[in-house]
């Protein structure tokens, strides 16, 4: 195992619940529950922490091993257990016959956002302060798969999940990108229907190109400011998020309605009435993806799209129900995807 020489960020109580509190704003209504969140981040402490390595200080040509998560329908499927992930990984191990110099998280989410931590202080490998598959497409595994597909390169991915029936999946898969990403689009394709996956080895320069670097501590300082807002309300923390990522309130309204879309499998529209008495839309295919009030488009994918609870707290699609009044943060992608501070919060 070759390990980064290099200074690392240890993992602390504080920085968990920033970070699972920043990672489900930044991830736009995905990548699981709070509860969920917390208690694997709880795990990597009573392990003995994890280490955290901003990706401007790794100057070697380690191998990295990527880890996501993919749920075909958010409100319907239940999100892949732990050791999921761990199989994931096992299995590109084994059948790379490689050893990996640092973990990087695909996506964020209250859940994405400590799989990476899970994972280092349960495997001893560092986690890389850099998140890929973002941006490219409201799945970020899909956005992974799409970027390798749209370079024409060979691809090497493992996954572990389950079926709506409850039959148990997994498999290793070698080959062009492109052949994926079809399977993947295909209704029986090759893939579950809720999944962990593991994606590697990746490299270091594709990581520079196609990553975001400093989300990991990003989510980090989000969190930081909703922590200290939430005594004053939701309006507050809506604030202090738009505040802090350059973006804006949109809108405080009351939800009427949530349609699927596609039969289940990930697309649902939701209707609010806003305090002015103003139409909104928000639809959703594995994140938010467009904002719509009173037939104007305010929001677009890859612009973030957040919702917060009436005391502050991020909501995912799941957890949305009608009648609900929620507050509408929107931020421009520019501000998103960028890169990020490399230092921790104070």
């Amino acid at each position: 195992m070759s390990y980064i020489p290099v200074p690392t960020i240890q993992l602390t109580p504080q920085m968990c619940e920033m970070a699972v509190l920043g990672g489900a704003i930044l991830g736009g209504g995905s990548g699981g529950k709070l509860e969920t969140g917390l208690s694997w981040a709880q795990m990597a402490l009573d392990l003995g922490g994890a280490a955290l390595i901003p990706l401007d200080r790794v100057v070697h040509e380690d191998a990295f091993i990527v880890i996501g998560a993919h749920i075909r329908s958010a409100r319907h499927t239940r999100y892949p257990p732990l050791r999921l992930f761990h199989r994931a990984i096992d299995l590109i191990r084994h059948n790379t016959e490689g050893e990996f110099g640092g973990i990087v998280n695909c996506g964020s989410g209250a859940l994405l956002t400590q799989v990476g931590w899970l994972e280092s202080a349960l495997t001893g490998v560092p986690l890389v302060d850099v998140v890929l598959g973002q941006g490219y497409h409201p799945s970020p595994v899909r956005g992974i798969l799409s970027l390798c597909a749209e370079a024409g390169c060979a691809l090497s991915i493992a996954y572990a999940g389950m079926v709506q029936d409850g039959s148990y999946l997994e498999a290793y898969l070698s080959g062009p990108a492109a052949l994926l990403v079809r399977e993947f689009d295909q209704e029986e394709g090759l893939f579950p229907d809720a999944f962990a996956l593991a994606v590697g080895p990746v490299h270091l320069d594709w990581l520079k190109r196609h990553g975001i670097p400093g989300l990991v501590q990003r989510a980090m300082h989000v969190g930081e400011r909703v922590i200290q807002a939430t005594p004053a309300g939701g309006r507050a923390v809506a604030e202090a998020v738009s505040q802090v990522l350059g973006g804006m309130v949109a809108g405080f309204g009351t939800i009427t309605a949530i349609q699927s879309v596609d039969e289940g499998r990930g697309g649902y529209v939701i209707h609010l009435w806003d305090d002015q008495n103003v139409p909104l839309i928000i639809t959703y295919h594995h994140a938010y993806v467009e904002l719509v009030r009173a037939g104007e488009t305010l929001a677009r994918f890859p612009d973030l799209i957040v919702t917060l609870g009436t005391g502050g707290i991020p909501l995912s699609i799941e957890e949305l129900t009608e009648g609900q009044d929620v507050y509408i943060v929107v931020v421009p992608a520019a501000s998103i995807y960028r890169s990020q501070v490399t230092h921790p919060p104070a």
